[in-house]
């Protein structure tokens, strides 16, 4: 695996000297790892860079793990998190997974069985709700959630605008109709910040065959109208992203 293809690890943790010694084999895992002591250092380390997965220790002096979560996701919401914890029984346990961390692992771990962790959860797609609506947010957070992906939510155009540039998304589901920006607005400027995303526009309107066209042939994105049918929702989400590897795989063939 080359530098480009490797996955950026935080790893957060008060004991860090312990961890030191997986360094080696997490890089030689594939990550390109930054380890630190603290949630103030780990929050400076994120506002700097983008990273894929952190590993972070739930009891932790001056800024516990839970808190050290919560600032995580609001800088960089894409960031998969999973839990560090030698404490079987803990409140912070069960308000991180409620909150959306991918899991726990406790101490002393088995270093094969943390590194089959840290593969699925990359291997989970992440996705972007983008409506304006919180109830219709919250109702397709569970229904993918239940399918297995990774979903983040964005209350508007600009809200999304601003998590795309915090994190990586290999999805956006976005509402035609949106007050300020509507979906198609912001798809565009979606796609000026990665054209790689995929895109797909949901709405509970009829939209004309004119407009439909224009969607699926000139924008080349995917349209699926409310209320959606999930397995076919998951069917569109699944044929974007294989289109989307089709097309990474044909611009590094060139």
């Amino acid at each position: 695996m080359d530098n480009k293809e490797k996955k950026n690890l935080l790893i957060v943790d008060d004991e860090i000297n312990v961890l030191q010694t997986l360094r080696f084999i997490f890089e030689d895992s594939g990550f390109n790892v930054t380890m630190v002591s603290s949630g103030p250092e780990a929050l400076e380390k994120v506002k700097e860079n983008k990273y894929d997965l952190a590993l972070l220790d739930i009891n932790m002096p001056e800024m516990d793990g839970l808190t050290t979560f919560r600032e995580i996701k609001k800088i960089s919401p894409g960031t998969a998190v999973i839990m560090m914890t030698g404490n079987k029984e803990s409140v912070q346990i069960r308000k991180s997974l409620e909150e959306g961390a991918y899991t726990i692992v406790y101490k002393p771990f088995a270093i094969n069985k943390l590194l089959e962790i840290m593969g699925n959860v990359l291997k989970v797609p992440v996705v972007l709700v983008v409506d304006d609506r919180r109830d219709d947010r919250v109702i397709l957070r569970n229904l993918l959630e239940l399918e297995q992906y990774r979903v983040i939510e964005a209350s508007d155009g600009m809200d999304a605008i601003n998590k795309i540039k915090k994190g990586n998304f290999d999805i956006c589901l976005v509402d035609y109709k949106m007050p300020g920006m509507d979906g198609l607005e912001t798809i565009d400027e979606i796609k000026k910040i990665n054209t790689k995303i995929g895109v797909i526009l949901m709405s509970g309107f009829s939209l004309e065959e004119a407009i439909r066209k224009e969607i699926e042939e000139h924008k080349g994105m995917a349209f699926i109208k409310k209320p959606y049918e999930i397995n076919n929702l998951v069917d569109i989400i699944k044929e974007e992203m294989e289109k989307n590897r089709k097309n990474e795989d044909d611009e590094k063939a060139e």
